[in-house]
């Protein structure tokens, strides 16, 4: 027998009694401790990440030294046994189940603290962008909103002047990419109304195998994750607001008759782009999955039209309802502080979209997976937010609804200073780090454990720092 492992053995066997079950249980288990700080560290630097890197290099290494403390010296041994005494009961009381949060079980109806009307898609800020001076819908709308006129103004004067990836100088080659891919909804948005031909003939169907086919197309497409529901009237947009083809004549108009069914679908943001916000490469993303996301909604919707039925896609050229909302419906995620829909596994670096239909679909339920408790006590989206945008205190109510009120005025005007959709907030959240082991551990424990969702927050400062550091992207991406 080598003389190493001989020697391990005698020295288990010396001390007899307890120390022949302690030390290899205490052992193993620093073992593992430092295998999770080798993952962590790999993890950190394909990251970028560099305080964390050295942090759980620092934690790697005091366990590594722990070995031989474990091994040869019992008078410091109770002192680890305690020390990892310490480790388990923590992880006992991870491990208590929490209760699931009965709001966001019930979706885009869980938050309702009073009375609702439904938004009004001329109140966004988007919307508000695209009014001309001295028109009667400008009129109109400033003459009923006078207080939204100044900045508004300002918005739309600094925005005619803006310059796309200003940020990194002008970068044509992102600007270009960006460029392209905004081409893209505009074309498939005058198609948006996929509605059967009069004496179409509705091909039968049961409502579980539509589901089926329906999702598996939707990722066969390119969306990573799928979710169906029954569409609430409160998630719908109570007037056509945003107005796209020069059709002013559709401004205001009530929006009604919306099919009853929704497909909703999302598709994920790369982190390596995401994370090198406010740069070009995250708008490069964004606008990847705008594109993206118009073809797959737009395929989808042909698809119930063959099928004898009513397909409505919800893209950036077309939106009937508020995609974020009909997502909490659908089951694929909750709504986080920034205003984003944060699903389990992608977190905020996501796009969402959607097909209305008059198909009948079966229907999935809301998800509660600890966003909401997280969010409460994580602020960071909030604290590296360039233009504070983001609230940093607790949820109000607004029109009937408890949340966080975002100033969508201050976040739009930044866009226009840096000539990008910035991202900060996306990339910055916690949930939107990489589908990792380390991460998949921690995203398992918010998910399960109340105390999680209290103590992660806190671990989130600690090994990542409050500030906001833009990382490197791909050679073919740079933005240097």
């Amino acid at each position: 027998m080598p003389e190493e492992p001989r020697l391990i053995l005698y020295n288990m066997r010396e001390y007899g009694g307890m120390d022949q079950f302690v030390i290899p249980i205490i052992l193993s288990a620093d073992l593992f401790i430092i295998a999770l700080s080798i993952f962590g560290v790999i993890d950190s630097i394909k990251e970028h990440e560099t305080r964390p890197t050295v942090i759980i290099s620092l934690g790697g290494l005091g366990h590594t030294a722990l070995i031989p403390v474990i091994l040869y010296m019992p008078a410091l041994r109770q002192l680890v046994l305690g020390y990892f005494g310490v480790i388990g009961v923590v992880l006992i009381v991870l491990l208590i189940p929490a209760k699931q949060n009965k709001e966001a079980l019930l979706g885009s109806k869980g938050y309702r603290k009073g009375e609702y009307s439904r938004v009004d898609e001329r109140d966004i800020v988007f919307a508000r962008n695209k009014l001309k001076q001295d028109t009667p819908q400008y009129e109109e709308y400033y003459r009923s909103h006078p207080k939204s006129k100044t900045i508004d103004d300002t918005i739309r004067v600094q925005r005619s002047k803006r310059q796309l990836g200003k940020i990194d100088g002008g970068h044509p080659a992102n600007r270009s990419m960006i460029q392209a891919n905004h081409a893209i909804s505009p074309i498939l948005g005058r198609v948006a109304h996929a509605v059967p031909k009069d004496g179409a003939v509705r091909e039968e169907i049961s409502p579980e195998r539509a589901t089926e086919i329906v999702k598996g197309l939707t990722k066969h497409l390119g969306a990573c994750s799928v979710g169906t529901c029954e569409v609430n009237p409160d998630v719908v947009y109570s007037h056509k607001g945003e107005i796209h083809y020069e059709n002013w004549d559709d401004w205001g108009r009530p929006i009604e008759d919306t099919p009853g069914y929704a497909l909703v679908f999302v598709t994920e943001m790369a982190y390596e782009n995401v994370a090198s916000a406010p740069h070009t490469p995250e708008s490069t993303e964004s606008s990847n999955n705008y594109a993206l996301g118009a073809y797959i909604s737009t395929v989808v919707s042909q698809w119930f039209r063959n099928m004898g039925y009513i397909g409505l896609a919800q893209h950036q050229r077309h939106y009937t309802v508020i995609t974020p909302m009909i997502a909490l419906d659908a089951g694929l995620g909750e709504v986080g502080r920034q205003g984003f829909l944060i699903t389990p596994k992608q977190g905020a670096r996501v796009r969402v979209f959607a097909v209305l239909t008059d198909m009948p679909l079966v229907s999935d339920n809301p998800i509660s997976f600890g966003v909401d408790e997280f969010c409460v006590r994580c602020q960071k989206c909030a604290e590296t937010c360039p233009s504070k945008s983001i609230p940093l205190g607790k949820k109000t109510i607004n029109n009937g609804v408890e949340k966080w009120i975002l100033e969508p005025e201050t976040c739009f005007k930044y866009w226009g200073e840096v000539g990008t959709d910035c991202g900060i907030c996306m990339a910055t959240c916690p949930f939107s780090r990489p589908d990792t082991l380390i991460h998949n551990i921690i995203r398992w424990f918010v998910a399960n454990s109340h105390l999680a969702r209290i103590y992660f927050p806190y671990v989130e400062y600690a090994l990542y720092g409050r500030d906001w550091k833009p990382k490197p992207v791909s050679k073919w991406l740079n933005y240097d």
